[in-house]
């Protein structure tokens, strides 16, 4: 009898856990839902990307600077700027240091976030971008249009290796490869538009 009261008791502890886990993702997907729909009308953006949301859980509980869409893999998440405590990849997706955001001449922003399949591996996906595809950032009222030029294994040694021409924008996505962990998938995107949305 005593045993069976303590099977049923963790069985009750273990049932009252995983609601408590889907609560809570709920309550952080709502958060991310609402914290995106803010950008997009503080900015006065209506755009397809927004209506087709799409996106895994974040912890991230700031105000984004910028929406990071990438329709060929189905991703729309926000960055947050970098100098907040959020702007990590145990949150989101990470500006790197030495990035220069979109509106600065020259500008080369790197943006990395977790591969594999954690509630925060926002570049889970990024292995089936291919060459060509588009990718957006929404950033001071603006929609930087940039396409992919080159994707790549390196090794994983704390660098990124790329080339900018000058006068050149671009945008490098990273993250570690999910076959051998001692690599990093690196993808370049060239701007090739800039949009007005105000």
């Amino acid at each position: 009898m005593k045993n069976l009261k303590i099977k049923l008791m963790g069985l009750f502890l273990t049932i009252m856990y995983i609601f408590r886990l889907n609560y809570n993702s709920n309550l952080l997907e709502k958060r991310e839902n609402i914290l995106i729909e803010n950008f997009f009308t503080k900015n006065d953006i209506a755009t397809d990307a927004f209506k087709n949301y799409s996106k895994k859980f974040s912890t991230e509980y700031e105000e984004y600077i910028g929406i990071l869409d990438i329709p060929s893999i189905n991703l729309v998440t926000g960055v947050v700027s970098p100098i907040s405590k959020y702007n990590d990849i145990k949150y989101n997706v990470e500006i790197l240091n030495n990035s220069k955001m979109p509106d600065v001449k020259d500008s080369c922003l790197i943006l990395a976030a977790h591969s594999g399949t954690s509630r925060v591996s926002y570049f889970h996906n990024l292995k089936n971008i291919s060459l060509n595809d588009e990718v957006y950032i929404h950033y001071n009222q603006k929609r930087y249009s940039y396409k992919v030029i080159s994707k790549y294994l390196e090794l994983k040694d704390g660098d990124i290796e790329y080339s900018q021409q000058n006068d050149q924008q671009i945008l490098v996505l990273t993250t570690c490869d999910e076959n051998d962990k001692s690599k990093q998938l690196v993808v370049i995107a060239e701007l090739f538009t800039i949009e007005s949305w105000y």
